[in-house]
């Protein structure tokens, strides 16, 4: 089954729920809370919102699942986000669920009952095999060593070393049971095809009774932990299960690599995130010097041989996994401004985490890069489930205050997200280099957006000086966005750029 998805013209606004906004007064951050939210969003041009795991689970991220079906009681009910469904389609927004695949809690029903042991006595004494203790991977320390899976390497996504743990309801237990994030999240055991099926039909439920619009997978990698052709074989059969019921459906797969590492899982899924693509913006605006970020488009174009879909580039600056872009920006808003601008300029899917685009800061441990946003100064603290460090009155502008100064970075993602709406170019045009006159300085990220008969030049300055470039052919143009008023370009293009800033520009057809 080949399917194809056509549109990639979304705008993504990823949502830790409890640190967004709380509608009841008891300081956590809930689902009515977005939904108060709505308009903000609206208003900055989002068309899709991605809320992180809102189902049951023990831990305040949620992501150690404890109920496929329930949503936890510190983000609401059921009805809370189907009413969040219909007040963000109403606005046209769509909403999708992060999707915990990979593993669940060690409280979550199945793992209780696989604890019991591969035997469990019935109350009339009957001895039978215990079906859930093949949900979940368990094997004795001789058997994980003989395999060479007692230890596996730190990886950027786990550093838990040895994934192998003692049942935690019955340590005299023999065999360990093989978790690869952590101890409290065993992996479920995906060869075992009702464990796959009860998996395919949570996702299918979510959409056909509650109406989401698609999922982030989580981990989409570690489905089968040694064998990539598995986990492909996998992730294609609940792509086309999903595609059976929600024809446009949005999928999004967390696949942790580069182009080599995710080449592969173009055959299985319609969207996966551009990893490397964040990293090289970060970079460039750290050390003002541009690499070659055409090519990074280029390359994922290389490996259309491997797509059996319609293909999105999902783009991002920072997530819910890695310390927040200002903070990796040495807290510096212009830097902070050019890298929204390439990240909205550039080809693919942007999504932006909750708060980027007023310069919210934070950095590991995960708690302190998932702080609540400040809404304003007296709002500090009715979303506090954790003492902010990075996101306090004096330290970061608060949103209410950004909406009334048009310089602020707020206004500069603004501004950006409705050029890309309006322009076709920016949405589903192609990128390709700019010939200049000279060479350019290094620290110029320049490129052309073409779709049909529109064609878009942006020009972008990462340095603190004054940079100049002359393009090779003189084209007549109309300016469409320009963050400084002391940028020029004049009728032979010759252009002089301010320090950190960015222009945009549309070639006029002449016939």
């Amino acid at each position: 089954m080949t399917n194809s998805i056509k549109s990639t013209n979304e705008i993504v606004y990823q949502i830790f729920v409890r640190s967004f906004a709380d509608s009841n007064g008891d300081d956590v951050g809930d689902i009515l809370g977005v939904v108060n939210k709505l308009e903000y969003l609206h208003d900055l041009g989002i068309t899709m919102i991605l809320l992180m795991p809102v189902t049951q689970g023990v831990s305040y991220h949620k992501y150690d699942i404890t109920d496929h079906y329930q949503i936890d009681e510190d983000y609401g009910s059921i009805n809370d986000l189907k009413h969040l469904i219909e007040k963000a389609h109403q606005l046209k927004i769509k909403v999708i669920l992060d999707f915990v695949i990979n593993h669940t809690s060690t409280r979550h029903p199945w793992f209780v009952e696989s604890c019991k042991g591969d035997i469990i006595e019935l109350a009339d004494g009957k001895l039978i095999k215990n079906k859930y203790r093949d949900f979940y991977e368990w094997k004795t320390v001789d058997k994980a060593k003989a395999q060479g899976r007692w230890e596996r390497q730190v990886t950027s996504d786990s550093d838990n070393k040895i994934p192998w743990s003692l049942n935690p309801y019955n340590p005299s237990d023999s065999k360990r049971y093989y978790s690869y994030f952590w101890k409290t999240m065993p992996d479920l055991n995906f060869d075992n095809e009702e464990v796959k099926l009860r998996i395919f039909n949570v996702a299918k439920w979510w959409i056909n009774s509650i109406g989401i619009d698609g999922f982030r997978l989580d981990a989409a990698k570690h489905i089968f932990e040694t064998d990539e052709e598995k986990n492909i074989s996998f992730l294609k059969e609940l792509r086309n299960e999903l595609f059976s019921v929600k024809r446009d459906v949005f999928l999004v797969g967390e696949v942790w690599g580069g182009f080599d590492e995710i080449s592969p899982y173009f055959k299985a899924l319609p969207a996966l995130f551009n990893f490397q693509l964040s990293y090289e913006i970060m970079e460039s605006c750290i050390a003002e010097r541009a690499v070659d970020m055409v090519r990074n488009f280029k390359n994922y174009d290389s490996h259309k041989k491997n797509r059996e879909t319609g293909f999105y580039n999902c783009t991002f600056l920072s997530n819910h996994d890695q310390n927040r872009i200002l903070s990796q920006l040495n807290n510096d808003i212009d830097k902070a401004k050019i890298a929204s601008s390439m990240l909205l300029t550039f080809p693919g899917t942007p999504f932006l985490y909750y708060g980027e685009e007023v310069g919210m800061k934070g950095e590991k441990p995960d708690e302190y890069i998932r702080e609540p946003i400040l809404w304003s100064d007296s709002n500090f603290g009715k979303t506090n489930w954790i003492p902010s460090i990075y996101n306090r009155p004096g330290k970061t502008q608060n949103v209410d205050t950004q909406k009334k100064d048009p310089n602020s970075l707020f206004h500069h993602y603004r501004r950006l997200i409705q050029l890309r709406k309006s322009k076709s170019s920016l949405m589903l045009g192609t990128i390709d280099y700019i010939s200049f006159k000279e060479f350019p300085p290094s620290s110029i990220v320049a490129f052309k957006r073409t779709y049909k008969s529109e064609s878009l030049y942006v020009i972008i300055n990462l340095s603190r000086e004054k940079k100049n470039v002359t393009l090779t052919d003189s084209i007549d143009f109309i300016m469409t966005y320009n963050s400084s008023t002391e940028n020029t370009i004049d009728m032979d293009c010759n252009i002089c750029l301010s320090p950190y800033s960015t222009i945009v520009f549309e070639a006029i057809q002449t016939f």
